[in-house]
């Protein structure tokens, strides 16, 4: 996310460095070379794509946002391709992203209020979106954060929560939302595959959120904040992507248990880019040992 997506810049100028407070730095990019995921338990009937990190660059020089995935124990950073150019030379300004347990695809929220199903192989997506957000009641004004939340028995169910702080139930296959009611802070999302949220909200806290109540469970000062950041649970640690207009993005790892927070990776691991969205799928290790 970016900091004037908060703050009500121009639909248009979402993911766009002009006006939007992001860096046209990308001249480092990750390798492409094939990534082999940290070393995880196979008995779950998961896909190894399925346990990684999925990450989106901002718009950049105005080439569309490009797709990474990331190994978090290993660093491994691999560029998979820039979003939605196959259906349009700017492809996708994405705003949110979070991931399918098939490892396959994964789902893109994006500036103009519709959701995409995104190839997680080489970043295509498909020709229409799933859905339009406001065409389903969501409200105009408003642009989505996503996130997949598993019940620990394969099922997922999508969250989205709007710059009015509404949050919503949807549905993509029957083109739903189900408003569950306004929440006290506005967030960036990530899903567990325990029937929880974990978010960054209000560019301040980490909360734990119980999506079937909007309740929060917990809340952590967050360990930092810059005009650009993302949020994903693997592994049972919050891992935090924190950059600006004069520096690529930092990584940060924050144990909700000892409320500690370590550097992780630095700008030149990451490919000396800037990251505005992340996400993973319920079959994201919740724990590793």
């Amino acid at each position: 996310m970016q900091y004037c997506l908060r703050r009500g810049c121009a639909l248009l100028a979402i993911a766009v460095a002009a006006g939007c407070g992001s860096n046209n730095s990308s001249s480092s990019d990750a390798t492409q070379d094939a990534v082999q995921p940290d070393a995880l338990p196979a008995t779950d009937g998961c896909s190894d794509a399925a346990k990684l990190i999925y990450l989106f660059s901002t718009r950049s020089g105005g080439n569309a946002p490009r797709l990474y995935s990331l190994a978090p124990l290993t660093k491994e950073l691999k560029l998979i391709g820039t979003i939605g150019t196959n259906i349009s030379a700017q492809g996708v300004s994405p705003v949110a992203i979070t991931i399918l347990r098939d490892g396959v695809h994964g789902y893109v929220s994006d500036s103009g209020h519709r959701l995409w199903q995104v190839n997680l192989a080489d970043a295509s997506v498909d020709p229409q979106p799933l859905m339009d957000f406001v065409a389903a009641g969501g409200k105009p004004s408003d642009n989505y954060t996503v996130a997949l939340v598993g019940d620990g028995q394969g099922q997922d169910t999508l969250y989205a929560e709007g710059y009015s702080k509404t949050f919503y139930r949807v549905d993509p296959t029957a083109r739903t939302m189900t408003s569950l009611g306004l929440f006290p802070n506005l967030c960036d999302l990530t899903g567990t595959n325990s029937n929880k949220l974990i978010a960054f909200c209000d560019n301040t806290t980490i909360q734990e959120i119980n999506p079937q109540t909007l309740m929060s469970v917990s809340s952590d000062p967050a360990p930092g904040w810059k005009s650009t950041w993302a949020i994903a649970f693997w592994g049972g640690y919050d891992w935090l992507f924190f950059g600006d207009q004069t520096s690529p993005t930092e990584l940060f790892r924050f144990d909700p248990a000892t409320k500690q927070s370590v550097p992780w990776m630095t700008a030149t691991e990451l490919g000396n880019v800037l990251i505005s969205g992340a996400g993973v799928s319920s079959c994201a290790p919740q724990i590793v040992e």
